[in-house]
C-alpha cells in the first residue's frame, strides 16, 4: 500500500506526466470539439472560427521567445546564481531572492509592453484579416462582439505568461500543468455543453475565453504566493538595466529561431499543396499531423524539465547532471521510438477507429519521417542544453540554415522521388549542419565527446529504426 501511495505521489509531482496529462487533455479539444464544430455550424461559421483560432494562435510568436528566456533566468536565481552573467552558487545554495526580484521587475515592465504591440496589431491587422470575413454573415453584430472580445482578451493572456515563466523557473512545472489539465478538461465540457445545447460563435468564444482568462489569473495568485513566501522586493532595482540588457539579445535569437522553424514549414506545406494532386498530398498531412503530436508528446520527458536542468546549473559538469539529462533524452528518445512503431504498425486499425477515408502513407515514407524527427529531437534536445549551460542561443543561425537547404533540397529531388524527398532532404540538411554543430557545442559544455555521451542513447536508436525497418516489411 505504501508503495502505491509513493508511486501515486510521484506521479502526481511529476513534471513529466502532468504535463503528459495536460497533453492528453489538450488533445480531446481536437478529439471530442472539433467534430461538434465541423457538424454543428456552417461553412461559414467553420471558416470564422478557425480565423480567430489562427489569429489567437499569433500570441506565440509574438512572445518573442520571452517566457523560455524568463524561465531560464528564474531558474538560474532560484539555484542561488550570483547573477546571470556570472552563473556561479552563493555560498548557502539557496535562492538569490534580490536576483529573483530583480527578474520579475524586469519581466513585468517587458510584458506590459509586449502586450501593448499585441493590442495595437489586433487592433489593426487583426481586424483587417477577419473583416472580409465577418461581413460575410447577414448579420454580422454577434461576430464582431466575438472579435472583440478576443481582441482584448489576447493582450492579457499573454501578459500572464510572465506567470508561467515565473512558475516553471521556480520548477513548479506539475503545479501549473496539473491545474492545467483541470482547466482544460472544463473548456472541453463548457465547449460541447454550448455547442449542444446553444450553438453559436459568440457563445463559443466566449466560454473559450472566459477559460483563457481564468487559467491567467490562476497563474497570478499562484506567483503571487510565492512572491510572498519568498519576500521578494517590487521596486525597481539596480541591476534592472543589466538584467533587461541579457534578456533582449537571447529572446531576440530565440524570436528569430522559431519564425524561422515555423515560416519555412508553412511555406514547404503551401508549395506542396500546389503542385500535389489531393490523393496524394492528404494521406502526407495526415501522417504529418500525427507525427507532429507525437514529437510534441515525446518532447516531454526532457523539455519539462528544463527549469531543473537550469536550476542545477552549479553541477553543469558533474556526473550526476549528465546523467539527468541523459535520462531526459533517453525517455523522449524512447516515447517516440514506441509512437512511430505502433502507428507504423497500427495505421489500419486506427483510420478505421476514427471512420476516415484517409489512406496513411507508404511505409519507407513513414520511415523515413520517423528517422527525420528523431534527427529534429536529437538536435533540439543537444541545442536545448547548450543553452542551459551557456545561457546562449544557437537556434537562430540554425534552424534558418536547416530551412533553407531543405527547401532546395525538396525543389531539386520532389519530381524525382516525391513525397519522401522532404523528410529525406531535412534529414540531409539537418546533418549538414545543425545537428552537428548543436551536438559539438553540448558536448563540448558537458566535457564529453560523441561516443562517451551516445553510446547508449542515439546510436541504440537508431538500430531499433533499422529493425523496425526490417518488421515493416514484413506487413
Amino acid at each position: 500500500m505504501k508503495k502505491i501511495k509513493n508511486l501515486i505521489s510521484y506521479l502526481y509531482n511529476s513534471p513529466v506526466f502532468t504535463s503528459w496529462g495536460n497533453v492528453l487533455a489538450k488533445t480531446g479539444n481536437v478529439v471530442l470539439v472539433l467534430p461538434l464544430i465541423l457538424t454543428t455550424f456552417n461553412t461559414l461559421e467553420i471558416k470564422l472560427w478557425f480565423v480567430f483560432q489562427l489569429l489567437f494562435s499569433l500570441k506565440d510568436i509574438l512572445d518573442f521567445g520571452l517566457t523560455g528566456n524568463f524561465s531560464r533566468s528564474y531558474a538560474y536565481a532560484y539555484g542561488g546564481a550570483e547573477s546571470l552573467k556570472k552563473r556561479v552558487t552563493n555560498s548557502n545554495n539557496k535562492p538569490n531572492i534580490s536576483l529573483l526580484s530583480s527578474i520579475h521587475y524586469v519581466s513585468r515592465i517587458i510584458y506590459i509592453k509586449v502586450a501593448l504591440i499585441c493590442f495595437v496589431l489586433f487592433l489593426i491587422l487583426g481586424t483587417l484579416g477577419v473583416y472580409s470575413t465577418i461581413n460575410e454573415f447577414s448579420n454580422s453584430s454577434s461576430n464582431w462582439i466575438s472579435w472583440c472580445i478576443i481582441c482584448l482578451t489576447t493582450p492579457i493572456v499573454l501578459y500572464g505568461n510572465l506567470y508561467i515563466s515565473f512558475l516553471n523557473g521556480i520548477n513548479k512545472v506539475a503545479i501549473v500543468k496539473r491545474w492545467d489539465t483541470l482547466f482544460s478538461l472544463l473548456l472541453i465540457l463548457s465547449s460541447i455543453l454550448i455547442l449542444v445545447l446553444q450553438p453559436s460563435i459568440l457563445a463559443l468564444v466566449t466560454v473559450t475565453y472566459f477559460w483563457q482568462l481564468a487559467t491567467m489569473i490562476r497563474n497570478y495568485y499562484l506567483s503571487r504566493k510565492y512572491i510572498f513566501s519568498y519576500k521578494m522586493n517590487s521596486t525597481k532595482p539596480d541591476d534592472a538595466n543589466i538584467i533587461t540588457n541579457e534578456i533582449y539579445p537571447l529572446a531576440i535569437k530565440d524570436f528569430i529561431g522559431g519564425i524561422s522553424g515555423f515560416g519555412f514549414q508553412k511555406i514547404l506545406d503551401l508549395f506542396l499543396v500546389n503542385i500535389t494532386s489531393t490523393e496524394i498530398i492528404t494521406p502526407y498531412l495526415f501522417a504529418n499531423r500525427l507525427m507532429e503530436q507525437l514529437k510534441y508528446l515525446s518532447g516531454v520527458p526532457f523539455f519539462a524539465k528544463i527549469p531543473y536542468f537550469a536550476t542545477d546549473f552549479s553541477k553543469l559538469i558533474s556526473t550526476k547532471y549528465r546523467q539527468n539529462i541523459k535520462n531526459g533524452m533517453l525517455f523522449s528518445y524512447l516515447t517516440l521510438i514506441m509512437g512511430v512503431i505502433i502507428l507504423g504498425i497500427y495505421n489500419t486499425q486506427l483510420i478505421a477507429l476514427i471512420k476516415s477515408n484517409v489512406l496513411f502513407v507508404s511505409a519507407s515514407l513513414w520511415v523515413a519521417m520517423s528517422v527525420f524527427a528523431i534527427i529534429e529531437r536529437y538536435t533540439a534536445m543537444h541545442s536545448q542544453q547548450y543553452t542551459i549551460s551557456e545561457n546562449k542561443i544557437i537556434s537562430h543561425i540554425g534552424l534558418p540554415i536547416s530551412g533553407i537547404l531543405t527547401i532546395i533540397f525538396v525543389s531539386v529531388t520532389y519530381n524525382s522521388i516525391g513525397l519522401i524527398a522532404i523528410p529525406i532532404s531535412g534529414t540531409i540538411a539537418y546533418l549538414l549542419f545543425y545537428s552537428w554543430f548543436a551536438g559539438y557545442k553540448s558536448y563540448k559544455t558537458m566535457r564529453v565527446n560523441f561516443f562517451q555521451f551516445e553510446r547508449y542513447l542515439i546510436i541504440p536508436v537508431f538500430i531499433i529504426i533499422i529493425i523496425f525497418l526490417k518488421l515493416l516489411s514484413t506487413f
